[in-house]
C-alpha cells in the first residue's frame, strides 16, 4: 500500500510563519509475528526492530497485540517506510535476544513518573496507594482461584 503523510495538513494559512512540514511518501507494511511476552517485546524486541530496520517510532503508526487464553503473543505493527527494508534486515529479526533483567526497565516512563510521585506526595496519599495496591492484589488472587 502506498502511504503519503502530510505534515501540517489543513493548518497553513496566509499568516503562517515557520516550517511548512514535510511530505513523506513510501510503502506501508504490516509486520506480523509471535512474541515471547509483552514485557520482552517492549523492553528488547521493539528497540531491536527499530535499530535493524532503521526506524524512528513515528513510522510505526499502529501496533496491536493479540492473544487468547495464554496472554498476548501475536504482534502486528503497521509501519510506513520511505525505503523498504532489505531481505537480510527482515531475516536479522529472527535472531533471539537475551531476556531483560529488572534493571533494563530504567527507561520506563510510567514507572519513573510513579516513583517521582511517591517521593513527593504526602504520607496520606502513599497510604491510599498502598491500600489500593493491596486490594488489587487480593482481586487478582480471587480471580486466579476462581479459574
Amino acid at each position: 500500500m502506498r502511504v503519503v503523510t502530510i505534515e501540517n495538513f489543513g493548518t497553513l494559512g496566509p499568516d503562517f510563519e515557520g516550517h511548512e512540514g514535510y511530505i513523506y511518501e513510501g510503502d506501508a507494511w504490516l509486520l506480523r509475528f509471535t512474541i515471547k511476552s509483552p514485557e520482552h517485546f517492549f523492553a528488547n524486541e521493539l528497540r531491536n526492530l527499530c535499530e535493524v530496520l532503521g526506524l524512528n517510532l513515528p513510522q510505526i503508526y499502529q501496533m496491536t497485540l493479540y492473544g487468547g487464553g495464554r496472554g498476548l503473543y501475536d504482534a502486528r505493527l503497521h509501519i510506513s517506510f520511505e525505503t523498504p527494508p532489505k531481505d537480510n534486515q527482515i531475516e536479522q529479526l529472527r535472531i533471539a535476544l537475551a531476556a531483560s533483567s529488572p534493571s533494563d526497565y530504567e527507561d520506563d516512563e510510567l514507572d519513573s513518573r510513579f516513583r517521582e510521585f511517591l517521593k513527593t506526595t504526602t504520607p496520606a496519599i502513599k497510604s491510599k496507594v498502598e491500600k489500593a495496591l493491596q486490594q488489587e492484589e487480593l482481586n487478582v488472587s480471587k480471580d486466579t482461584q476462581s479459574d
